[in-house]
């Protein structure tokens, strides 16, 4: 939502905000022993795609608005599962 409305007042400073704590967690993930950077790349993905579906899944109604809904969620999953058996396995 913040990059389609990013125009608009007081999204530029939530933009900025995002991107540091992104940043941060990037760094964390690179410089401390133990913390996997691909999970929080993974969690990084993972969200934009998530508030994606629910950003579209706003401005529709009825069915529309609940598959695209369901179709975030279910893809997030797979995408987990996918991801998290060919790492540990």
């Amino acid at each position: 939502m913040v990059l389609w409305n990013r125009d608009r007042p007081g999204m530029r400073a939530q933009l900025r905000s995002w991107i540091f704590l992104i940043a941060i967690n990037l760094f964390i993930g690179v410089e401390t022993p133990g913390i996997d950077l691909r999970a929080h790349i993974g969690g990084l993905i993972g969200g934009f795609v998530i508030s994606s579906a629910l950003e579209g899944a706003a401005k529709q109604r009825g069915s529309a608005r609940r598959a695209l809904q369901a179709g975030g969620y279910i893809a997030v999953v797979v995408a987990s599962y996918i991801l998290t058996s060919a790492h540990v396995g």
